[in-house]
């Protein structure tokens, strides 16, 4: 199980559907659904006014994501 924390630059890190988000300020905790091509992401996550929801994120232009670390699960 990876571990993705949002905030920073992920360089060349492998991102992969199923991965586990969390943020450095506690706005998206939860999971990616897909990986384009085009560096974008969509990731499951509960919003607090909407309910469990699915935003895209652009990784690579906008330095989305932090690190990724691996939990060995």
């Amino acid at each position: 199980m990876n571990v993705i924390l949002i905030g920073q630059d992920v360089n060349d890190i492998p991102i992969q559907k199923g991965d586990k988000v969390f943020a450095d300020d506690g706005w998206v905790q939860g999971v990616i659904t897909a990986v384009y091509d085009d560096g974008t992401v969509d990731i499951w996550h509960a919003n607090a006014h909407q309910g469990p929801v699915v935003d895209t994120f652009d990784v690579k232009s906008n330095n989305v994501l932090k690190k990724q670390i691996d939990t060995g699960d």
